[in-house]
Parts: structure tokens; C-alpha cells; sequence
């Protein structure tokens, strides 16, 4: 708890080694009933600093674990599978946001684009709103990205653009046609030439 807390006070120095000591303690493996295992979570947060750092390359093998440990959890279940396990609570979808950002510094953009797809999706049925608006707006600048690459898909720049304007949409109702989040949405939009006149 005091490394989280650190952590999300921009405290990432002091939140490290805490997080690594959870991670080194074989004894570390749940909060309890219901809740994410604590060793998902340390390796989990422990590769949202470094990512913070651009310590890409430490960062990905705890992403990884942290993604093995959920998907874990529902191993056997005839209710959900593996893949299905990142999309159920708030927890796991961050590590589906860790799995995009890793991809993404690698330069392997269909992966990014697979996670981010299913982080957007997750926020969906958990998230907030807002939450919900800026993982669409990045899974937009994404594909956007790969259809610019010459290696996207052919409709990654229609894709793109529709999830960019439900996204100014979505940023205008919720804070405002004048707010900064809806001027730079439809700025990007205006760059990418889906703007209706």
C-alpha cells in the first residue's frame, strides 16, 4: 500500500525498492479473496515506473508476469478464459495498458494495437468515462500511425478517424466543446482530414 501511494505521488524512487521487495518475498502471492494477487500487482506497478523511466527492457518481463499471474487466476474456469481474465477489473486492465506502452517503445505496433484494443474494450464495461475516452483516443493515434507506416491494414486510417471523432465527441459532452482535451481531438482529427465542414 505505501508503495502504491508513493507511486502515485510521483515518488518513484522510494516506491522501487518496495516493490521489489514484495516481488523478492515468495510469500507474496494474494490480498485475498477477490482481489488482484499482490505479486500481479507489485510487478505490475514496479513496470509502470520504469516504463515512467523509459526502462523499457526491465519493465517488459514484469508486465509479462503480471499478465501470466491474472490469467492465472482462471485457469481451468468455464466462465472466462486467459485472455478474458485482463479485461475483469480495473487492476488487470492496467496491465493491458502496460502491455500497449511496452509494444508500442518496441516498435511492434500490431501488438500494441491488439492490447490497446482489448484496454479500451475493459474500460468499457469498468472504467470511467474519461478513462474510456483517452485509451479510444490512443488506440486512434495508434492505428492511425500504422496506416501512415505502410505496413496497416486498409482500413486502419477509416478506424482510426472514427474512434478519433467518437473520442472529440465523447471529450466535448463530457468537459466541453472548448476544453483542451476536445481542441486537441479535433485538431488531430483536422490533420488526419476527418473533419465534416
Amino acid at each position: 500500500v505505501l508503495a502504491v501511494s508513493l507511486q502515485e505521488s510521483a515518488r518513484h524512487d522510494e516506491a522501487e525498492p518496495l516493490l521489489r521487495a514484495v516481488l523478492a518475498d515468495p510469500g507474496a502471492r494474494t490480498l485475498g479473496a477477490g482481489s488482484a494477487p499482490l505479486r500481479a500487482a507489485a510487478a505490475n506497478n514496479l513496470a509502470a515506473s520504469l516504463l515512467g523511466y523509459g526502462r523499457i527492457a526491465e519493465a517488459e518481463p514484469l508486465v509479462r508476469e503480471a499478465a501470466d499471474l491474472h490469467k492465472s487466476r482462471y485457469a481451468g474456469s468455464p466462465v472466462r478464459n486467459g485472455k478474458d481474465a485482463l479485461t475483469e477489473s480495473e487492476d488487470a486492465l492496467s496491465v493491458l495498458q502496460n502491455l500497449a506502452l511496452v509494444a508500442l517503445q518496441k516498435g511492434r505496433l500490431d501488438d500494441a494495437i491488439a492490447h490497446q484494443k482489448q484496454f479500451t474494450l475493459g474500460l468499457r464495461k469498468v472504467g470511467t468515462k474519461r478513462q474510456t475516452l483517452d485509451a479510444q483516443y490512443m488506440l486512434a493515434a495508434m492505428l492511425f500511425q500504422r496506416s501512415q507506416s505502410g505496413s496497416g491494414r486498409s482500413n486502419d486510417a477509416a478506424q482510426a478517424k472514427k474512434l478519433l471523432s467518437k473520442s472529440c465527441e465523447g471529450y466535448s459532452k463530457l468537459q466541453g466543446s472548448g476544453s483542451a482535451e476536445a481542441t486537441k481531438c479535433l485538431t488531430n482529427l483536422a490533420s488526419m482530414g476527418g473533419v465534416k465542414s
